[in-house]
């Protein structure tokens, strides 16, 4: 429980330093005139919905760019399955990857025959 209040804690943090640097909100202290502070917190909606939405365009760019760059894309550029695993020499694979991406096991199963006292 106090991991995930820490977590928590870790998460407002960094959103908070993250909007302060990027402008989203501005924190105004105003002295009263008898001796009270006011302070005022004005929050743009506006900039924080373009920032987050200027970040997913930007984030969906880098990983189509990514899966491009690795080949696992399909014909209409959004990602596609990837590519079974090349087998390794030596090695005898039970498992045989389908075209359609499911993987069907090929090897022998055994049940141990039950032992009687």
């Amino acid at each position: 429980m106090r991991n995930l209040l820490a977590l928590l804690a870790a998460v407002v943090v960094v959103v908070a330093g993250l909007g302060w640097y990027r402008g989203w909100f501005h924190v105004r202290a105003t002295p009263g005139s008898d001796g009270h502070e006011q302070i005022s917190i004005d929050v743009d909606k506006k900039k924080i919905a373009a920032d987050v939405k200027e970040g997913v365009h930007e984030s969906t760019n880098e990983v189509k760019n990514l899966l491009k760059k690795e080949g696992i894309t399909s014909s209409n550029g959004m990602p596609g399955k990837a590519p079974p695993p090349a087998p390794i020499s030596g090695i005898t694979n039970s498992f045989r990857y389908n075209p359609d991406g499911t993987i069907e096991y090929t090897g022998e199963v055994s049940v141990p025959m039950p032992v009687k006292h």
